[in-house]
Order: C-alpha cells, then sequence, then structure tokens
C-alpha cells in the first residue's frame, strides 16, 4: 500500500527545502566571496610612492616628472599619481604558482600633441617586455578617467615568478600628462566597483573581466539625513575575458572625491596600536579640504571602518587634514588637540539620539605622545557606557599629528550580528551634550553599514547544515512518524 505523507508532514518538508536551499545558497555566496585572490594594489592613498600592499618592491621607482597628488580630481580617495613629460613609474609583484592573473587600473589622459604617446608596459621575469596598451592624441585624451582590465594569460604572458608593470610617458610638455589611480593585480576579479555615496561592500573591489575602458561615474549626489544609504550589490559572474581593451568614448564627467566611500582592496587584520599601515585598503569616506568652521584641528578628512574576523568590535580610524591641505611632507602637520563624536544610530531608524544610539567621544592630544581617549556615551543622556582612559592610539606631533585609531564592542554599542548601524563623525567644540559642531563627515547624510560576520565560510556551512538537520528531525520527522 502506498502511504501518503501526512499534510502537516509535507509542511515540514517544504521548511526543510526552504532551509536547505537558503543554505546552499549561503555556502555558494561563501565559496564564491573567498575565491577573489588579491596579489598587489596601490591606491596611493599613502601619498607618497611607497605605499600599497603585496609588491615585491618597498616601493614604486621613479624616473622624470613623476608625483603622488590630491589635485586635478582622483578616482577614488583623495591621491592620486600624475605622470608627465618623460616620467615613469615601475614595481614588481611576485607571482609564484599563480595563474589567470589579471591587471585592473584606473587612466585618464590630458594634453596630448601628434607626437605625445603613454603606454603600461609588462615585464614577465626572463621574458621580453609586453605593451598592453599605448594611448596617443586621438585615444581618450580628454581628462576622463576609464578604467582597463587585461587578462595577462590571454594577452600572452604568464608570469612563472616576478612581473613588472610600468606606467611611462613619451612627452616635452608638462601639459601632456596621464593620471593613474587604483592600480590591482588579482586573479579571478569581482565586480567594478562604482565610486558613489553607498556603503562599500566588505570584499575585494574588481574590475570587469572584459578589458573594456568605462567612464567615470557620476559626481556624489547629496544624501538626505532620513534616507538609508543603499549597501553595495553582491558579486555577479562576469564574461570570459579578452586580450584586447577597446575603451568606449563617454562625455566628459568630473569625479568629485568628495564624501565619497571607498571599496576596500583588502580586508586585513586591524590592531590598535598607533600604527596605521594595517589600514592601507579597509573602507573609508573623505571630505573636502578647509570646510571646516574655525582652525584646521577641526578639519576633518577621513572616516575608515573594519571588523576583524571572530570579533565582535568595530574598529575606526579618524583622520584630519594637514593645515594645507597636501599630503604630510614634514612640515605641514598639525600639533593642537581635537575633539570629535562618532554618532551611531543603533537601530538604524534615522534618529540619533534615542536610547539604542551611541555618541563615541574621542579626545586627541599629538603633542602627548598621539594620546587618545574615548568614552562611549548613550544618546539620549549622555551617561557614559564605557571608558577607555588614555591609549597611544594617534599619530604623535612629529608624525604629523593627523590620525587617530580606537575600537568599540558589539555589547558597548548595543548591537548583535546581522543588525544594521548608521554613522558620522563630526568636530566639535563645548560640551558633548550640547556641541558646537565645526566640521561633519559626511556633510550631509550619514554611513550605512552592517558588521561583518564573525563565521568564516567553513563554519557558516557547518552551521548551516545543521540548522537543515536539525529543522528535519524535530520537525519533519516527527510528522512523518505522525501520519
Amino acid at each position: 500500500m502506498m502511504r501518503t505523507l501526512h499534510p502537516r508532514a509535507r509542511t515540514g518538508l517544504s521548511i526543510f527545502s526552504a532551509v536547505a536551499i537558503a543554505g546552499i545558497f549561503a555556502a555558494l555566496f561563501a565559496i564564491t566571496a573567498d575565491a577573489v585572490t588579491l596579489h598587489a594594489a596601490d591606491d596611493f592613498e599613502s601619498g607618497d610612492f611607497s605605499g600599497g600592499l603585496g609588491w615585491d618592491d618597498s616601493s614604486w621607482t621613479t624616473t622624470g616628472s613623476a608625483q603622488v597628488r590630491h589635485q586635478e580630481g582622483p578616482i577614488q580617495g583623495g591621491q592620486h599619481v600624475r605622470i608627465r613629460k618623460d616620467g615613469t613609474i615601475t614595481r614588481t609583484v611576485d607571482l609564484t604558482g599563480e595563474s589567470q592573473v589579471f591587471l585592473s587600473f584606473w587612466l585618464k589622459a590630458k594634453g596630448f600633441d601628434d607626437d605625445t604617446s603613454a603606454s603600461v608596459i609588462i615585464t614577465p621575469d626572463g621574458g621580453p617586455p609586453v605593451t598592453l596598451e599605448t594611448w596617443t592624441e586621438d585615444d581618450d585624451d580628454d581628462n576622463t578617467y576609464r578604467q582597463y582590465t587585461y587578462d595577462l594569460d590571454a594577452a600572452g604572458v604568464t608570469p612563472t615568478t616576478l612581473l613588472t608593470v610600468q606606467f611611462v610617458m613619451n612627452g616635452e610638455k608638462n601639459g601632456e600628462k596621464i593620471h593613474v589611480d587604483d592600480i590591482q593585480i588579482f586573479s579571478t576579479p569581482p565586480p567594478a566597483p562604482t565610486p558613489t555615496a553607498t556603503l562599500p561592500a566588505t570584499d575585494t573591489p574588481t574590475p570587469t573581466l572584459t578589458p573594456t575602458a568605462t567612464p567615470t561615474p557620476s559626481p556624489t549626489p547629496t544624501v538626505d539625513p532620513g534616507t538609508p544609504t543603499p549597501t553595495a550589490a553582491p558579486p555577479t559572474p562576469t564574461p570570459t575575458p579578452t586580450a584586447t581593451p577597446s575603451p568606449t568614448p563617454v562625455p566628459t564627467v568630473v569625479p568629485t572625491p568628495t564624501n565619497t566611500p571607498v571599496a576596500p582592496l583588502a580586508a586585513g587584520v586591524i590592531t590598535i596600536d598607533g600604527s596605521f599601515s594595517d589600514w592601507n585598503g579597509q573602507a573609508f569616506i573623505s571630505d573636502p579640504h578647509d570646510d571646516e568652521d574655525k582652525g584646521p584641528e577641526n578639519d576633518l578628512h577621513e572616516l575608515y571602518w573594519a571588523n576583524n574576523l571572530n570579533e565582535e568590535i568595530n574598529y575606526h580610524m579618524i583622520k584630519r587634514h594637514t593645515e594645507d591641505g597636501d599630503p604630510f611632507d614634514g612640515d605641514n602637520g598639525q600639533d593642537k588637540k581635537g575633539n570629535y563624536i562618532l554618532f551611531v544610530d543603533g537601530n538604524n531608524d534615522g534618529d540619533f539620539s534615542g536610547p539604542a544610539d551611541r555618541l563615541i567621544e574621542i579626545k586627541y592630544e599629538p603633542k602627548k605622545n598621539g594620546r587618545v581617549r574615548v568614552k562611549v556615551r548613550r544618546a539620549d543622556n549622555t551617561g557614559v557606557i564605557s571608558n577607555s582612559d588614555w591609549n597611544n592610539w594617534g599619530e604623535t606631533e612629529g608624525e604629523g599629528g593627523l590620525r587617530m585609531e580606537f575600537a568599540v564592542s558589539w555589547d558597548d554599542l548595543g548591537i548583535s550580528l546581522g543588525d544594521v548601524i548608521r554613522m558620522y563623525v563630526v568636530s566639535y567644540e563645548g560640551g558633548v551634550g550640547s556641541p558646537k559642531i565645526k566640521d561633519r563627515l559626511p556633510d550631509s547624510g550619514d554611513v550605512q553599514w552592517s558588521p561583518v560576520s564573525i563565521f568564516g565560510p567553513i563554519l557558516l556551512g557547518i552551521i548551516t547544515g545543521f540548522g537543515i538537520l536539525v529543522v528535519w528531525w524535530f520537525r519533519g520527522r516527527r510528522l512523518w512518524n505522525s501520519g
């Protein structure tokens, strides 16, 4: 006799199926997210040629006229590199044992004459140089950033050990120049980053696999304070790459780095120790120079945020501008103390003054060994929840007096896994209960962020599988037997 499932058993199986499907998709997403390998990158946010990560050389080798600078509209963040006349920049990465390697960068050209050109050249260890692209007067010479991505295997370059990357200008006048930003060398790339006023994804931003130049994104919109910032879309499959880039001319759009959250190049481990190299490639939002109400010590530059795996802690770094807005050169740093508040909307309702919300009060004194004190307060009554006392978590006067870092536990914030928060930072004078705001970052709106899962992909798969078994054992199996 054929046995028919009891209706409730069928309900149990439906629940089982739903959980199973969700678990499969979660596991696939976790595996896909981990498939990207970033070998080396540099977005020049260090302000010099020694920044970035993953390179075999300690810094870019330069000849002629090459300079890291903030003028003329970087594609993201506050810095990019300008190469003009006969300048070059060169750097090497170790790719031993790697395959399916891609090179990606953003580039714009300006002021070319008939005999002017610029090129990107790669040289595998022991092999001849290969020119991937050459720009001339007729090729996108319109001062507009475009993104270029190259499959090195498809281009006939399969690095076995070291790979040298070089950008070369061939011109005679200062007005003949290129700008380069956000250089990445990676395998199995994720989707192209879009510099807009949205919360960046925690995974590595990835250019489109097809090496096609894309136009500069639109200037950052002003965000209404009551409207949550949308989160970045998840990675999507990309087409099979081709070796020949085909730039598509587009109307000139001047990029605006102001209030633009930048997708992280890498998510490294953050340590609160007054050293800031571990913040390279982390997510941040920037603010323009000289827009504060009073005094350069109040002029906010960047707000960073990050999590470490398996820790219920939010990490932050605040950076203020130098007095002249240029990269720190040893003479344009700051020595005055600063007062800052990071406002946190703990329940994501657009109101930063409720009992679930927090005021994180930061005091910074570069003259006193860069010491920092952090108090977490309730937003509704400014009651103190925790106090870090004074620690050397900031730059000293001699180091520039610009950056400070700190950490806040989820317990102190009153949040848990899966919660979404909103935040913005201000510099201020007066009391924390009624501060006189001197600068705000962002200038309007806020950053919406969901702290990352504390579970790794493997543990996530185990937990999902266990959940499926529990649902089946206690519901599906019991209802089957009752049929």
